[in-house]
């Protein structure tokens, strides 16, 4: 809903007499709002202005039209201001400027939320959304716990890290259940609440007495119960724009229920709707999932891995059809999904992890063509841990993208050492991991332009094999074994226990990651 001249004098209504004179301009939407001060302007159309002084209004620009919100009193002469004002003007008989500022100050400030929230919650239905993903969009807005439950009372969406910082049982039971408890129940039923909140258009205000909190709860639609809403009064009090936000979390969410209804009808497996709650936490795995967890069991792959193609980093159009055909036709029996703009493939693979060499091959040409940009997990066996991999598969990606931003397809185990120095890098600098032993060869190397540091750790990688040694490093024995003259004299003795040696490897690696990678 836009702010127009006649929404505002709806607002003032009840409170003040309130009269509008002359037409709106043009479609009578405004963007704006501004205190007319004593100086001459242009009036813009988009924009009303506040004012309860003549004398301001007279030293305006004369030929402008602008829409204009008077304040004044019961005996001022309105054909003084009808003089002085070329425009649509709401006259309001009051004596409280400061009020009408504030209601049409908080009015704009309700309806920029509400634009901005709408777009953040249209970006991700576009993109493939589930309720859980609108719930995490709608939260940094809404900024209470909420709870999205459908019509069989089981949760659909939630704030889980906001609803648990309540420390509640009754939040805590929730969580358990994965839906309604006995408790619930009866505080849903008590003076018919829930059948007023099923009808009710708008959001209806509650005293949650065992939580000793208000409670917002609004249908998810009045004219079939797909389900409803629930936010608790908890880290701040509720105000008129907690309620009008939650109304466009409702409308967003009455249409993602209303995809999925429409595509449960035409025939999407249950298993895809799975994957979907899995992604998304959405499932608590409670003695209701118990027995349709193994059914489903059986309909995926003994060992998989997630193939996750991020098409929003394609520029240009993407082809989600040719992108399924491809997939299907290199990767049988793959299961398919769309969630969060992405494209995730759980992709069969053998007891050892490996996947077949010439379909991964054609894959990652089949990427470099389109411009796709893929990454793979490590393989896993049990479907509940699939959000674990999908977010390791993004991992896979971030990595190969820091070294070589390049289409193609990204194995998590080409690049896990990356990820694995990018976490400790968030905690520590790279130079208090390093091993005294590299840092001392790594600084000779770079005072005298040798590679000492580079020769022992190509020593430990072959085995400690000087022969294997100089021919990986294509060198001749007698210059290897001068380095090791060098390396004695500078350490002493080499270090030899499994534990120096994987030390010495592991911080060389990490010194050296994206050369290595």
């Amino acid at each position: 809903m836009c702010i127009t001249v006649s929404l505002l004098q709806k607002l003032f209504d009840a409170h003040d007499k309130t009269e509008l004179l002359g037409a709106p301009l043009g479609d009578d939407r405004l963007t704006r709002w501004e205190i007319l001060r004593e100086q001459n302007v242009s009036p813009l159309p988009d924009t009303v202005y506040i004012s309860d002084s003549l004398e301001a209004v007279k030293r305006q620009t004369q030929s402008g039209c602008g829409h204009l919100v008077f304040c004044t009193g019961p005996a001022f002469e309105k054909a003084q201001l009808l003089n002085a004002w070329q425009g649509c003007i709401l006259f309001i008989q009051t004596e409280q400027t400061g009020r009408i500022v504030q209601t049409i100050r908080e009015r704009f400030l309700i309806e920029d939320q509400k634009s901005a929230m709408s777009a953040v919650l249209l970006d991700a239905l576009t993109g493939g959304a589930r309720v859980q993903t609108l719930v995490d969009a709608a939260y940094p807005f809404l900024r209470n716990p909420l709870v999205v439950f459908d019509s069989s009372y089981w949760i659909a969406g939630l704030t889980r890290q906001a609803l648990q910082a309540q420390e509640m049982q009754v939040t805590d039971l929730l969580l358990e259940n994965g839906g309604f408890s006995s408790g619930d129940y009866t505080f849903a039923n008590r003076g018919a609440l829930h059948s007023r909140v099923k009808k009710s258009k708008i959001p209806i205000m509650a005293f949650h007495e065992q939580m000793q909190i208000n409670q917002l709860l609004v249908s998810v639609c009045a004219e079939k119960d797909y389900g409803h809403i629930v936010v608790n009064e908890f880290e701040h009090t509720f105000t008129e724009m907690d309620r009008e936000l939650l109304m466009v979390l409702r409308s967003y969410i009455y249409l993602q229920m209303k995809h999925d209804e429409l595509l449960h009808k035409n025939g999407k497996r249950p298993s895809e709707h799975f994957i979907l709650d899995l992604l998304d936490e959405a499932v608590v795995v409670s003695g209701a999932y118990q027995a349709f967890i193994y059914q489903l069991d059986r309909t995926f792959p003994g060992n998989m891995r997630c193939l996750v193609i991020s098409t929003e980093l394609t520029p240009g159009a993407v082809n989600m059809l040719q992108i399924r055909n491809q997939l299907e036709y290199l990767f049988a029996n793959s299961r398919i999904v769309v969630y969060e703009k992405k494209l995730l493939a759980l992709v069969p693979v053998m007891p050892n992890g490996r996947l077949s060499e010439a379909s991964l091959k054609s894959f990652c040409t089949f990427c470099v063509k389109n411009k796709l940009y893929a990454s793979l997990s490590n393989h896993f066996s049990n479907i509940m841990e699939i959000r674990s991999y999908y977010i390791q598969a993004l991992r896979a990606l971030e990595a190969a993208r820091a070294i070589h931003d390049v289409p193609g397809c990204y194995r998590y185990e080409d690049y896990y050492l990356v990820h694995l120095k990018n976490l400790f890098l968030q905690k520590e600098p790279l130079e208090v991991f390093l091993c005294p032993t590299l840092k001392c060869l790594s600084a000779h190397d770079q005072k005298n332009n040798t590679e000492l540091a580079y020769t022992l750790y190509m020593y430990y990688l072959n085995d400690r094999n000087l022969v294997q040694t100089a021919k990986a490093m294509n060198m001749h024995r007698s210059s290897l074994n001068y380095r090791f003259e060098k390396i004695n004299e500078l350490l002493g003795e080499l270090p030899e226990s499994a534990t120096e040696r994987q030390y010495y490897i592991l911080s060389y690696q990490f010194q050296n990651s994206a050369l290595e990678c």
